[in-house]
């Protein structure tokens, strides 16, 4: 595994998914075969759904957690809510790691 940072700013949620908005990542400790990391390094700095990155931290019975990667848009439009974390950030520090099924 690789052990991370996240600066969390807020949580964003609506009646079936609830997500950590993440501010920014820090990579500690990258494993020597790294090629995973580097892809999820950039996938933490792209836009495909608005720059959100997040913790996907609760979703309803049958909600798949990709459903938060379109709760910034639905925030916009006035479909979720979004309560800042003051004093801001939370500082969420962990190792994670990946597996395949």
């Amino acid at each position: 595994g690789c052990r991370v940072r996240f600066d969390v700013v807020s949580l964003l949620f609506d009646s079936s998914v609830a997500a950590l908005e993440v501010k920014s990542l820090e990579l500690i400790d990258i494993p020597s075969s790294s090629s995973q990391w580097e892809q999820f390094s950039l996938n933490t700095n792209n836009t495909h759904n608005g720059g959100f990155i997040h913790i996907t931290v609760w979703c309803g019975n049958g909600v798949s957690p990709v459903k938060a990667n379109n709760l910034w848009s639905r925030y916009r439009n006035g479909d979720a809510k979004r309560i800042e974390i003051t004093p801001s950030p939370v500082i969420l520090q962990g190792i994670i790691s990946f597996w395949t099924k």
